[in-house]
């Protein structure tokens, strides 16, 4: 039967849940790195590398997506959420870093399943401009993760070790478990999905990459995850080495990013009303250029200065990530797991590129970290502008090449949420 409307609410809230899975156990974990550092008796660089791996991890479990294409969402899905689950016991018994990053490694694969399936679903059942307004919900959800994980983390170290940081996520993946188990519908009816074979997928996804218009727009999405990776990455030295504050004060920056992220994603649902997904993610780009170039000449004067400058970047990640995202799988309703896929692997390889980029050219001030910024925010627009530009003079509707005759996102019907 189809779902009331509560039901449709309590999907989109379990929906926010295994987005945020990715968010919440990379940055819960953010504070704990230098007592994990001391507590393993290695230098901070080697605990840093349980990111890298993380990174790494959720990049490769992008390949979930055109998985889900052929088996529907639920089942990959549940495998995601168990895998998720057991990994983060692993990392909390874990007694050497290349254990830990073996497992950070695991469950950053498993929080992929999350992370990609969620917006496929959305991708599913919505069309149009709806599209990114739904996905603008989702990462009003995960900012507020975002804002709430580091706090967590910073609580769980005054009453237990950094282990107790990996307990409480294997709370959360046990919770999300049930939730994906009772109460979570397929959205991918067995007559949409596509037959399965490596040679199909590949094929896919080479069609895909010959499409200009959605590289273009995979390209500025991964130069938008590596101005906000290294800003973040970056800025943990700066603030803590550059102008000798806290690690509180790291904290108390970091949420107030995360607001400023969720802020910008319920104006960028407003907006939409008005003006086109395109245009909001040109403007987002603009405006985190301008505050990554600020951050060369104003970063030096002082915390505040550096911390408006941090503010704009990270806030506009409400506008890149939402259209950017929308745009790029427009035309793409048949593969949009496949296309989602390809999307993430570019956003987070180039995220764990970023990441080690921004510490080696660092020096604890905001001029390097400030370069690194301007350069992924820079590289950004430019493609955002070249993309739209080649769009506008190109009759039709997008398609992949090759599969031209496949439905696009205007002509698919939403199907009704139907129970588990």
């Amino acid at each position: 039967m189809t779902l009331p409307r509560r039901r449709r609410v309590e999907f989109f809230l379990a929906l926010g849940g295994l987005a945020a899975m990715g968010p919440a156990s990379m940055d819960m974990f953010f504070p704990a790195l230098p007592a994990a550092a001391r507590d393993l008796q290695v230098a901070p660089s080697a605990v840093m590398l349980t990111v890298t791996a993380y990174l790494v991890g959720v990049a490769v479990g992008q390949a979930v997506g055109p998985l889900s294409d052929v088996l529907g969402r639920r089942r990959p899905l549940l495998i995601g959420v168990m895998v998720f689950t057991a990994a983060s016991l692993a990392c909390a018994t874990a007694q050497s870093v290349p254990v830990l990053a073996g497992a950070r490694f695991a469950q950053g694969l498993a929080a992929a399943v999350g992370v990609v399936i969620s917006r496929a679903i959305v991708r599913d059942l919505y069309t149009g401009a709806d599209v990114a307004r739904h996905y603008s919900s989702l990462i009003f959800m995960v900012s507020l993760s975002a804002v709430v994980s580091p706090t967590i983390g910073t609580q769980v170290l005054g009453l237990t070790s950094w282990r107790g940081i990996f307990v409480i996520l294997f709370g959360l993946g046990a919770v999300l478990l049930a939730v994906v188990v009772f109460r979570l519908p397929e959205s991918l009816p067995v007559e949409r999905r596509r037959p399965g074979s490596v040679r199909v997928t590949g094929g896919t996804f080479r069609k895909l990459l010959g499409d200009r218009r959605f590289v273009g727009y995979a390209v500025t999405l991964s130069c938008g995850t590596g101005a906000l990776t290294s800003m973040v990455t970056g800025s943990t030295f700066v603030v803590q080495d550059g102008f000798g504050a806290s690690a509180q004060a790291f904290a108390f920056l970091f949420s107030a990013g995360a607001i400023s992220v969720a802020a910008a994603t319920v104006l960028n649902r407003w907006l939409l009303r008005t003006f086109s997904p395109r245009r909001l993610l040109v403007a987002g780009l603009a405006a985190s250029a301008a505050g990554a170039l600020a951050l060369l000449t104003l970063g030096r004067l002082g915390l505040f200065a550096f911390s408006a400058c941090f503010v704009v970047v990270i806030s506009m990640w409400g506008f890149i990530s939402a259209n950017g995202t929308a745009v790029a799988v427009r035309d793409y309703a048949p593969v949009a797991g496949a296309a989602l896929a390809l999307l993430g692997l570019m956003q987070y390889a180039t995220a764990a590129l970023a990441a080690p980029l921004a510490g080696a050219v660092g020096d604890g001030t905001a001029a390097p970290l400030g370069i690194v910024v301007s350069c992924f925010s820079i590289a950004g627009l430019v493609s955002a502008l070249l993309t739209v530009g080649g769009e506008r003079g190109r009759s039709g509707r997008g398609t992949v090449p090759g599969l031209e005759g496949l439905k696009s996102a205007d002509d698919v019907r939403p199907e009704p949420l139907r129970a588990p």
